[in-house]
């Protein structure tokens, strides 16, 4: 979905990308597909728009996946000693480096497991680092839009109580984010 909206962009843009995984696989079968694991990919070979994109949080086992696209891509990959603050310092001085407007993508896995239930393998953030990225982007005042995925639907094993954990983070990246979009 974050393809789609991205799509419909207009002028030229950043794209900040909280996930566990770079979405930037070539297609399994070659050609021009569109998948949920190289949507980047697919994104940054057709949308002249789309300027940058800066990831945020990936398993750094998968951080090859991003070669061939020279500065335009930027990692900052999971690190569980550091609560975050690298991924803080390094996203303002990433910010700082351009003006154009930024689109933000979270997916869910990227965080711990005691923050939300996700159909994948799970990353480490904190939700307390999530949050911070959150509203360290919207403070920017170059937010075209956001969005969230991530769930872990009811066929693929979800339970109420994974329902109740994933409503409640996306409420607080909901809450946060709207601080800075009142204006």
């Amino acid at each position: 979905m974050s393809a789609l909206s991205i799509e419909r962009i207009r002028e030229p843009f950043s794209l900040v990308l909280l996930d566990n995984h770079p979405d930037m696989q070539a297609p399994a079968f070659g050609g021009d597909i569109l998948s949920c694991g190289g949507w980047v990919r697919w994104a940054l070979e057709r949308m002249p728009m789309l300027q940058r994109v800066l990831i945020i949080g990936i398993d750094p086992s998968l951080a090859g996946e991003t070669e061939g696209f020279g500065s335009r891509v930027t990692v900052l990959p999971s690190e569980e000693t550091d609560s975050g603050q690298k991924q803080l310092a390094a996203l303002k001085t990433w910010l700082g480096a351009s003006r154009e407007p930024v689109y933000l993508s979270i997916d869910k896995d990227v965080l711990a497991p005691e923050f939300a239930s996700t159909d994948w393998d799970q990353g480490s953030m904190t939700q307390d680092t999530l949050l911070e990225i959150c509203r360290t982007v919207a403070g920017c005042g170059r937010l075209l839009g956001t969005d969230v995925c991530g769930e872990l639907p009811a066929a693929k094993g979800g339970m109420e109580k994974d329902f109740i954990k994933n409503s409640a983070i996306n409420n607080r990246i909901y809450q946060n984010l709207l601080l800075y979009l009142k204006d």
